[in-house]
């Protein structure tokens, strides 16, 4: 029997070498990898390589750093494919050098080899445009408008500018730009020099990286000239009118304002951005000089009734169920906002005061809460520790409960204390079936910490739940550590139940708390 099974593979061999044209091999097609483009961008606040390539079959590609560490490796199956590879953390300019692209086919042989150089950030400074605010007969110097060139390979992540004008020196945060290779682009910053001479000065200017390191220095005279107008508001307080004189920043208010609005019931996040915190400084300086009081109650009752001043208005008269949450800047510049509107600019000033506030979230409303190490004799603690402080009616104090709002269950505190906020979002999600029997999702999930503290130990999952709010085939990938506004990408790969109607939900959770969902619109599977 041995014998003639060897003869049998003899006699099939010949059989098949015997047609013309054509050998054994041709019966095996080989995969055929194509690569249409790639190409460096940014994706997010993450510098990424752009790929768009086409296999006829099941392939693993695996992309090399310059150290030959692996950043990233997957599998793909026939068909074309767009793909983005981050090449390093949020907002952090990778190593530049030699990266090295490989794919294989599903015998483990490399079918495809290409060698990518990139060169590191080279970042210039070509221009500068000052903010001027005159006020009082002196010049301020309150925000920068800054030219930068990018003559790199990679994206560059500026992230604050120090300027010295006369030996004062100050620095704040650029809003969040990226500038990528071969671009010039204009980015803002808001600084704070007060008192400046006007005579001619040299301002000294640094760039630098979310690690500190200058990416581009300059110098360049200084004019100072009175380029910005006023913010000016006027109310009453136990008697006496007030006027309170402001800068009016345009880019910080452009940039509030084209943000989106968060999916969150947590609106300490709105307080918490740190891109208007050196604003907040100049608004609760120049709120504290218009009065004498030293007492703890009286200065927080002054601040209060200067938003209690600002106009009430909802979010949208046409849709009052429709909430449109102002950053702080909004609130200033509209002069005008709802509850949680005015809430959250009081909770501002106060927490910038260094008061122990919180946001208190009722049914339908939003005040703000003041703790005191002393007693108000007259009022007790709303909840939690905290006095309550309505912000939408003139002259009412702190402590002072509006009766609609005693004796509600349904009441919950945030503190403005240091705490981190985690929410996440969906960058895509694919499903794959496949002949093989495989059916998974495969999501790309984008986390954030929009807190005051670095968030630890947090678990993100994912699971496919019935109608009964069963999970099945959960998924979880354990974070160590995410820092104060840095963002992660992590992807989960969870099987699709295939004997009943579900929907995909992914939860973050923190402190064995769950603390953000997500949830899909389409039923599977």
């Amino acid at each position: 029997m041995l014998k003639n099974a060897k003869v049998t593979v003899i006699i099939i061999f010949m059989l098949l070498s015997s047609f013309s044209g054509c050998t054994l091999l041709s019966f095996f097609e080989e995969t055929e990898f194509l690569l249409h483009s790639s190409s460096i961008a940014d994706d997010e606040g993450f510098t990424s390589l752009f790929l768009s390539f086409n296999t006829t079959d099941k392939i693993t590609l695996k992309l090399l750093g310059p150290n030959r560490n692996i950043l990233f490796l997957e599998e793909y199956y026939k068909g074309a494919h767009d793909e983005v590879i981050s090449l390093g953390d949020y907002r952090k300019t990778p190593s530049s050098g030699t990266y090295y692209l490989k794919v294989y086919d599903d015998n483990e042989k490399k079918i495809f080899e290409n060698e990518l150089f990139f060169t590191a950030q080279n970042l210039t400074i070509t221009k500068i445009i000052e903010k001027w605010w005159f006020y009082d007969e002196m010049y301020f110097l309150v925000g920068l408008t800054i030219t930068l060139k990018n003559l790199g390979g990679f994206p560059a992540y500026p992230y604050s500018a120090t300027v010295k004008v006369d030996n004062k020196e100050s620095s704040g945060f650029i809003l969040p730009s990226v500038i990528l290779p071969h671009q010039s682009k204009n980015v803002d910053c808001f600084v704070y020099l007060d008192d400046v001479s006007s005579e001619d000065s040299l301002l000294e200017l640094s760039v630098r990286n979310s690690d500190g390191k200058i990416l581009a220095d300059t110098t360049q005279t200084s004019h100072s000239s009175k380029n910005i107008p006023n913010l000016e508001y006027n109310w009453k307080y136990n008697g006496y009118y007030n006027t309170l004189i402001l800068p009016d920043i345009d880019f910080l208010y452009n940039y509030y304002s084209s943000l989106e609005r968060l999916v969150i019931e947590d609106y300490t996040a709105y307080v918490f951005d740190v891109h208007d915190d050196q604003y907040i400084d100049l608004v609760a300086e120049r709120l504290l000089a218009l009065t004498d009081a030293s007492d703890n109650v009286d200065i927080i009752n002054f601040a209060a009734s200067f938003i209690q001043s600002l106009e009430y208005a909802e979010d949208d008269e046409n849709d009052p169920t429709c909430e449109y949450p102002r950053y702080p800047v909004e609130m200033l510049k509209d002069a005008q906002g709802d509850c949680e509107d005015k809430a959250m600019l009081t909770a501002a000033l106060l927490d910038n005061m260094d008061y122990n506030v919180s946001l208190i979230r009722l049914p339908n409303h939003m005040a703000v809460g003041v703790h005191l190490d002393e007693n108000l004799s007259e009022y007790e603690y709303y909840a939690d520790g905290y006095y309550f402080l309505e912000t939408t009616r003139n002259r009412w104090n702190l402590g002072k409960v509006p009766d609609e709002y005693e004796g509600i269950a349904n009441v919950t505190v945030y503190p403005l204390s240091s705490r981190s906020i985690l929410l996440h979002g969906w960058k895509n999600a694919t499903r794959i079936s496949s002949s093989d029997g495989l059916d998974y999702v495969k999501i790309k999930i984008l986390i954030e910490n929009l807190g005051r503290k670095t968030a630890e130990n947090f678990e993100v999952k994912g699971a496919f739940f019935n109608q009964n709010g069963i999970s099945f085939n959960a998924e979880a990938v354990l974070i160590s550590s995410l820092a104060v506004g840095d963002k992660k990408v992590v992807e989960l790969k969870i099987n699709v139940p295939q004997s009943f109607s579900s929907t995909l939900k992914t939860q973050i959770y923190l402190d064995n708390k769950m603390v953000h969902e997500r949830e899909s619109s389409s039923v599977f599977p």
